[in-house]
């Protein structure tokens, strides 16, 4: 019998990388809501960087089905680069159920979140959860010092606290950090285009086939990776995308990336919007089935803020590229 829900969660955190409760096993939060769940027919796959090194006791606590496994090769990962679209098409890959529902590490929930996203399928929706973060387990308010206090106790590249200033740069003092989607708008629930279509959005089995996951291409340029699948969803032919305000993640803040794995950390570059952009204009659906062109590449190359482009790891990139087929890979693993 098929399985109705697959959670996965990638991951490249360390063990015990939660601010301020340092005794808190990332996993915990994310196995002790889904053991509360009061929709069972669900499985969980964990997509782990640090697979070989993890100490995997918080999943001994699971009282439903757990898969623990590493991403399937790339050449980003080769160089210590990051490798989250990768990553995701792993989860594809391995699979059971009709519905995707990804999560991230040090996340926790209430007991009805899975069966909402359910029975807004069953309805021929798409759920759109929202999410917000917890410090210490209290909800996060924006303050000056905030981020400063972050860094004085987490582990941080340059690179990431930039993004974290960045990132924050829309809160006013007092606002609750959470997604910027929520005060867009006042509805509930919304029916909302491909733009929306980030964070950790739902994604029927069926439908990621059809588009053949994520884009690797340039996989780890963060940008608008999960825009991308939406709007190659979108393109498709799938059903409405619903904003619920209601489902919620609560994220505990927590530590950057394991410099065990990324060890290539450079600034952000736009190379993800340009792809974007290229597989609206030319609307190619599937992605990952095509090595990109010479004029393709000169327009990324132009695309790219000059004070991120870095020659050598775009000519990495460029001769790089990966072509499959997701359903083909998925009958060899059965």
């Amino acid at each position: 019998m098929s399985t109705k829900i697959t959670v996965f969660l990638i991951t490249c955190r360390e063990d015990y990388s939660i601010l301020g409760l340092k005794n808190l096993h990332i996993f915990t939060p994310l196995i002790e809501s889904l053991n509360n769940q009061t929709f069972k027919d669900f499985e969980l796959i964990i997509i782990d960087s640090l697979h070989k090194w993890r100490n995997t006791f918080p999943i001994n606590e699971a009282k439903f089905k757990v898969t623990h496994i590493p991403p399937k090769p790339s050449p980003w990962l080769n160089i210590g680069h990051f490798h989250s679209s990768n990553s995701v098409n792993t989860a594809i890959l391995h699979a059971k159920g009709k519905i995707l529902v990804g999560m991230c590490d040090c996340m926790e929930f209430d007991s009805n979140y899975l069966d909402k996203i359910w029975k807004h399928f069953m309805n021929g929706y798409i759920a759109l959860p929202t999410f917000t973060y917890l410090y210490e387990y209290g909800q996060v308010y924006y303050h000056e010092e905030l981020i400063d206090e972050l860094i004085k106790k987490g582990s941080f590249s340059k690179e990431e606290i930039a993004n974290m200033k960045h990132g924050w740069s829309v809160y006013e003092l007092g606002d609750p950090v959470r997604d910027t989607r929520y005060n867009q708008t006042s509805e509930t629930t919304k029916i909302v285009n491909h733009e929306w279509y980030y964070g950790i959005s739902v994604l029927p089995l069926k439908d990621a086939l059809e588009v053949n996951g994520n884009d690797e291409n340039f996989d780890g340029s963060h940008g608008t990776l999960d825009v991308d699948v939406g709007s190659r969803l979108e393109m498709k032919g799938c059903y409405p995308f619903l904003y619920d305000k209601t489902i919620i993640t609560r994220e505990h803040l927590h530590e950057g990336l394991s410099p065990r794995i990324i060890k290539d950390y450079r600034p952000n570059w736009k190379t993800n919007l340009a792809l974007y952009q290229l597989n609206r204009e030319h609307k190619r659906i599937k992605a990952n089935t095509h090595k990109l062109t010479q004029t393709e590449i000169d327009h990324i190359a132009d695309q790219t803020d000059p004070e991120c482009y870095d020659e050598e790891l775009f000519k990495y990139w460029m001769e790089n590229q990966l072509t499959f087929n997701l359903e083909k890979m998925r009958e060899v693993i059965k």
